[in-house]
């Protein structure tokens, strides 16, 4: 082994040169805007019992894990200008190995400037630290390409930090959202951001305009992430977003209202099984979260599937504005961005106590009760078991179906005022919260 082991990370912005010594550890040359990146999964690999292969000539990374009866593979590396970490660090001594770590560590920690920062690419397109760029994800002129071309806008803040997605109109019909989307990044400046918001405002853009929840092809674009490349326009669709968030994203948010004339309590669910995601939500502020790991095919759960912590925020009724649960959203978007640390300088949000539910319920129309519907609760009242949350009228007959609540709980949504035929979902209750 050298008395000195330099490793290249390569880059279009730029390079990062470590040089260790017998005498002296430090970075030299940083350069590149995934050098921190780069020194976290070194520490990462190291302690989990890789062998991690920096080839100094391409600029790569690699890793060697231990073979099946525990034993480390060969430290050689398959090409002369590879170097392995591991190697380095059984070979050092103990006060030198810890040196190395730590100051890893510190670069990793530390945030790095906008020309360190670097550039990041996003449906083709490069935003530099301390740009805003808002364009279509599509740009092919054709007359299929109309459907994948919708708007993407994206902030680049001069410091490196976490990305956040937030996604809104997948249901074209749910326009809260999008309102949303909109004034959540119209706020977002690029000098006090850490990090980067990647906001896609509406995704079935063409669904959006008509006011039509499914996609061209009359399929529901929340059933079809990941998505492929060669299958139906919904199918592509969602390949081209899941792709960029894939890529892109360190935390998603997206935005949802009720569906088919009913309405949602302010309310965010996500997965059980990730705590950052639950943080996430916690920290949305809505009071409300629901524990859901939601369906096979929507974005939210093929999100949490690839690690990425994801929450939904489900407020108000479709194809309606509703001011009050806008307003909610923006907050609640402001208070994420604050707890991931990407507001430079940003306020104090005070969380309040959520409550969060572990199981809910919806209470149906009774099988041949159909008719006219008409609610005696409200979103947010909480009921006990036997009381009644409405009435169905039929119209032919005058009889009337009390409907009431089969268990105790929060009415977190609610159908308006409406025909409604048998099996229909009336009123979701949160039963059980902790």
């Amino acid at each position: 082994m050298n008395s000195a082991l330099r490793v290249s990370q390569s880059a279009s912005s730029g390079f990062a040169v470590l040089v260790i010594s017998k005498a002296l550890p430090l970075w030299t040359g940083l350069r590149d805007g995934r050098a921190a990146q780069f020194a976290a999964g070194i520490i990462r690999s190291v302690r989990d019992g890789y062998n991690v292969c920096i080839r100094g000539k391409a600029g790569a990374v690699g890793t060697r894990r231990r073979n099946s009866r525990g034993a480390r593979r060969s430290d050689r590396c398959d090409q002369p200008a590879e170097m392995c970490i591991r190697s380095l660090m059984r070979r050092t001594r103990p006060a030198l190995r810890a040196l190395i770590l730590a100051l890893l560590a510190v670069t990793a920690a530390a945030p790095l400037d906008a020309d360190q920062w670097g550039a990041i690419l996003v449906a083709g397109r490069e935003i530099w630290p301390g740009e805003t760029k808002r364009f279509p994800y599509g740009g092919e002129t054709s007359f299929e390409a109309a459907y994948i071309d919708a708007p993407v806008f994206v902030a680049r803040g001069i410091r490196a930090g976490p990305s956040l997605c937030i996604t809104a109109g997948i249901h074209g019909d749910e326009i809260n959202g999008t309102e949303i989307a909109r004034r959540s990044f119209s706020w977002v400046d690029p000098q006090d951001l850490r990090g980067t918001v990647i906001v896609f405002p509406m995704v079935n853009a063409a669904g959006v305009r008509s006011g039509n929840r499914y996609m061209q092809d009359r399929r529901d674009l929340n059933r079809a992430f990941p998505g492929t490349s060669n299958g139906s326009v919904t199918s592509i669709i969602a390949h081209t977003l899941f792709t960029e968030i894939s890529r892109n994203c360190d935390y998603l948010i997206d935005l949802h209202t009720g569906s088919f004339s009913r309405s949602n309590h302010p309310q965010t669910r996500v997965t059980g099984k990730d705590n950052r995601a639950l943080e996430l939500a916690r920290h949305f502020g809505v009071g409300i979260v629901v524990i859901d790991e939601g369906p096979n095919g929507s974005i939210r759960r093929e999100a949490s599937d690839i690690g990425i912590p994801a929450i939904i925020y489900e407020a108000g009724e479709p194809s309606r504005f509703d001011l009050d649960q806008i307003a909610s959203g923006v907050q609640g978007i402001e208070s994420v961005m604050t707890h991931l640390g990407m507001l430079e300088g940003g306020k104090a949000i005070t969380v309040p106590e959520s409550r969060i539910y572990t199981q809910t319920n919806w209470v149906r129309v009774p099988i041949g009760a159909g008719g006219y519907f008409f609610p005696t609760v409200e979103l947010g009242q909480v009921v006990r078991k036997g009381d009644r949350l409405g009435t169905i009228i039929d119209p032919l007959t005058d009889r009337y179906t009390a409907i009431s609540a089969d268990q105790s709980g929060e009415v977190i949504g609610l159908a308006v005022a409406q025909i409604v035929l048998s099996g229909y979902a009336l009123v979701h209750l949160g039963v059980q919260h902790r």
